[in-house]
């Protein structure tokens, strides 16, 4: 009790002031607790700037790699039609010789029955040895063509 009669003792002469002091703490810190909320939000305002920032950087990037890929696809499919092409190509050089050496075939078989029956003069025997021998040439320049469609094929693939 003397302590409280000397507390307000000494307030009354006015050398503490009490009810000055606890509003003056009270602002003080309330001042500081708004510093630190607006540092807070400053803090995550930026935060959320450099998230923005990323991600535009990674869409960006993920555009880039997608128009990448598209644009390889589209290599690959050009690539696709070529070896096509070349396969295709060998099909028919393969067909074409196909035919040739059965045509070939045939007119030896015609040939050697016609020899054997002795029915051939020498006249018409030389004109059969020249067709076959220019059927022989086709067959040579088709295994050419095929050669040169089967190399261009491998090296597409």
């Amino acid at each position: 009790m003397k302590k409280l009669v000397f507390f307000w003792g000494l307030f009354a002469m006015g050398l503490i002031p009490v009810f000055a002091q606890q509003p003056l703490t009270d602002s003080l810190a309330l001042r500081k607790q708004q510093e630190t909320l607006e540092k807070a939000r400053l803090k995550q305002k930026r935060a959320t700037e450099k998230a923005m920032v990323k991600m535009e950087k990674e869409k960006s990037k993920a555009e880039k790699a997608q128009k990448k890929a598209e644009k390889e696809l589209r290599k690959m499919e050009k690539a696709q039609d070529k070896i096509d092409k070349a396969t295709a190509a060998v099909s028919k050089a393969e067909n074409r010789l196909t035919k040739a050496q059965k045509k070939l075939e045939k007119m030896q078989k015609d040939l050697n029955r016609d020899i054997d029956k002795n029915r051939l003069s020498a006249e018409a025997l030389t004109k059969a040895r020249a067709q076959i021998q220019k059927q022989q040439e086709r067959i040579a320049e088709e295994e050419k063509d095929l050669e040169k469609a089967q190399a261009k094929l491998s090296k597409l693939r």
